[in-house]
Order: C-alpha cells, then sequence, then structure tokens
C-alpha cells in the first residue's frame, strides 16, 4: 500500500503544473504576438532608412544664397547649361532659381 504522502504529493505537483500551464498559456501566445510586431517593425525601419538614404542621395542641393545679380553680365549657353549640371537642378528649378 502507498503511502498517503507521496501520493498527495504526486496530485499536488500534477494540479500545480496544470494551473502554471494554464496561467502562463496567455502570456506566452502575447509574447509571440509581440515578438512578430517587434520583428515587422525592424523590417519596416530597415526599409525606410534605406529609402529615406536613396532620397537623400538623389535629392537636388539646395542653394542657400542667391547668386549676385549683376549688371553687364554675359551668358553663355555652355556656362549656364555647366553650372545647372553643377547646382544638380533642373532646366524648370534653374528658371525659378535666376528669376526667368
Amino acid at each position: 500500500m502507498p503511502n498517503i504522502t507521496s501520493v498527495l504529493n504526486d496530485q499536488i505537483r500534477r494540479l500545480a503544473k496544470r494551473e502554471i500551464k494554464a496561467n502562463t498559456k496567455v502570456v506566452r501566445s502575447a509574447t509571440v504576438q509581440y515578438r512578430h510586431a517587434i520583428a515587422a517593425l525592424k523590417r519596416q525601419v530597415t526599409d525606410l532608412t534605406k529609402r529615406l538614404a536613396l532620397v537623400e542621395k538623389h535629392a537636388p542641393q539646395e542653394v542657400t544664397a542667391p547668386p549676385e545679380v549683376l549688371e553687364n553680365a554675359r551668358f553663355r549657353a555652355m556656362g549656364v547649361k555647366a553650372h545647372r549640371a553643377k547646382l544638380g537642378l533642373s532646366a524648370k528649378d534653374y528658371g525659378k532659381l535666376v528669376g526667368v
């Protein structure tokens, strides 16, 4: 005949394991969902960082001060084209810059 103490201890252990498992199930499933969400956010941040770097790389340079106005200045088409290329501006933007 088994000892009553050992039988009670086995039953208590079994019930305790069941209760612990039931209580931690919710926490475990929430943890899995949080990990998936964090991984998705990390991927999104990486993608947006790459896109921002690409946009900054291809963005035209901003001109901080307008060029000096010369009264008797002479322009050559090649000179204007070279200056526009140096600034990295389109013809439309360059026209706005010089007031044409």
